[in-house]
């Protein structure tokens, strides 16, 4: 018979949290380098392309880059050095086996991000990520068994306090906490600064520089003041008149014929031309027939703001915007298709074309922080061709079609959006990655206690068992129901999902390597 003594159990403990410090630094690994895990075949690549080889060329690296990427191995290293060390192996042998292991992982992450849109492969990054890998490695040496033996005494003494009562009390509490948190920082996506006194602007920007006049062909612009359902988005931008009446815009203009350009509806003032200060009102020659070709040196404008626009988009924190146009060239610099904007430079939505590129921006709590979130749609008018485009925020989500066809990108402005943005500049594409932060950041921390919690209830009964997941399930869906009153989007299932997601992998996580350190070794062990 063997018996453990307490320094047999604190070794043992601490394997199991080398297994999990490397399972939690590869799904980090993952997660920073293949996002958005959408794999395709790059444009123009030839059929010799050999994307094994890592010669992309287009590869800029500088000292920061070099630091993250090193950084970002840090962990995995570490943790398997930890293992390694735990199952007997020299050192020399850890050191071979982390390089080793690390160039695989690495190299293997850079071939796949070959087919990852907006990424970009190379040996460097393969380098210096092994050098991550090594120095972890190297940290393991020095501190990592003190570290270990650390969070295994600290494990240990929770374990030995955390009853299923007191669980249940603690994540109770700790959920309540994030629900009442939740509120202000979903309040951040809402329309609330938009500025009524903002005028209609169709060719520019209020402030009326000439640089920013747009060119090219309009025929259509209109406005919801709600989200459009995206089967409707996608028969309204394929040239389809959808057959639901609610689908009606709260403001149409139409432009054939000759200024001013009436609003349809009957909700916002005329448009009529204007120009730059001190430049002489030059509109281009208007076609009965339409569409109306804007040459650069007029724009058309409402004399009075939009207030009718903005004060009903501001109720019900959505809206949804047409355009149909058709640029006549890539421009070199900046240009407004529309924009609701004041002279003084503020502005609730700009649209418009730099270069070949769509760009598209609204006004809220989170995008007029530090640098604005863009959409940029690359390329799109970069040919000569009439485009349907339709933009839609739902309170919290805002997406893209054009020409029938939903843009696959998301636009995800919540609680997520705001926690990072407090720390750093965020990128349009990094706002999905914003969304998982926030879910794991609730649910990954309650799953571990969870998890702990199911350790003391050997029986497994099922009423344990339904419990464990309604501590869980209900603390999801009051959270998922708690954003939507905020932001006043639709009810999903993604967001429960997600959150129970992680909250399972937490239970899971901190359970890790139970069954297989029962084969490391175990010293200071009496045998009787």
């Amino acid at each position: 018979m063997t018996l453990r003594t307490p320094e047999g159990e604190i070794f043992a403990s601490s394997a199991k949290w080398s297994i999990r410090i490397l399972t939690l630094a590869m799904g980090g690994i993952l997660s920073l380098t293949l996002y958005p895990f959408r794999f395709a075949v790059p444009a123009g690549t030839s059929q010799w392309a050999l994307p094994f080889l890592l010669q992309s060329g287009m590869k800029r690296v500088g000292p920061l880059d070099d630091l993250l990427n090193v950084l970002l191995f840090v962990p995995f290293g570490f943790g398997l050095a930890g293992i390694m060390r735990h199952r007997g192996r020299s050192r020399g042998q850890i050191i071979l086996l982390v390089l080793a292991t690390g160039l695989a992982c690495s190299y293997s992450i850079e071939f796949l991000q070959f087919y990852v849109p907006f990424r970009d492969s190379g040996w460097h990054d393969v380098m210096t990520n092994s050098c991550g890998a090594l120095v972890g490695s190297a940290l393991f040496e020095g501190v990592g068994w003190s570290c270990l033996k650390v969070v295994a005494q600290a494990e240990s003494m929770l374990v030995d306090v955390m009853t299923w009562r007191r669980v249940v009390w603690l994540i109770c509490a700790y959920y309540a906490v994030w629900l009442i948190v939740s509120v202000p920082l979903q309040e951040w996506s809402r329309l609330s600064n938009w500025d009524a006194n903002c005028p209609l602007i169709v060719g520019n920007l209020a402030m009326g520089r000439t640089a920013a006049a747009w060119i090219g062909d309009i025929y259509r612009l209109e406005f919801w003041d709600k989200a459009l359902p995206g089967e409707v988005a996608k028969r309204i931008t394929s040239g389809q008149s959808p057959t639901i009446a609610s689908t009606a815009p709260i403001a149409a203009y139409d432009f054939t014929g000759t200024a001013p350009y009436k609003d349809l509806e009957r909700k916002l003032p005329d448009l009529t031309w204007s120009a730059g200060k001190g430049e002489t009102i030059a509109p281009p020659m208007e076609d009965a027939r339409g569409p109306l070709t804007l040459e650069g040196r007029s724009w058309l404008s409402t004399k009075t703001p939009a207030a009718a626009l903005v004060d009903t988009c501001k109720g019900t924190n959505q809206f949804s915007v047409l355009v149909m146009c058709r640029a006549a060239e890539p421009m070199e610099e900046d240009k407004r298709i529309f924009s609701v904007s004041r002279p003084n430079g503020i502005t609730d939505l700009d649209f418009g074309q730099n270069r070949g590129d769509l760009v598209f921006w609204f006004r809220n709590p989170i995008s007029i922080r530090r640098t604005p979130l863009l959409w940029i749609d690359s390329g799109l008018f970069v040919s000569k061709k009439e485009h349907n485009i339709l933009f839609t925020y739902d309170g919290a989500e805002l997406s893209l079609f054009v020409d029938g066809q939903r843009d696959v990108h998301e636009y995800l402005l919540g609680p997520g959006t705001v926690l990072t943005r407090l720390i750093r500049r965020v990128k349009p594409a990094e706002l999905e990655a914003c969304r998982y932060v926030y879910y794991g950041l609730v649910f990954f921390p309650a799953g571990i206690l969870l998890g702990i919690a199911a350790r003391g209830n050997r029986g497994r009964t099922t009423g344990f068992l339904l419990a464990l997941v309604a501590m869980i399930l209900v603390p999801a869906g009051a959270l998922e129901l708690l954003l939507v009153q905020v932001s006043g989007r639709r009810m999903t299932s993604g967001g429960v999902l997600l959150s129970m997601a992680f909250g399972i992998g937490g239970m899971c996580w901190i359970n890790l390597g139970n069954r297989r350190t029962q084969s490391l070794n175990k010293p200071d062990a009496q045998t009787i």
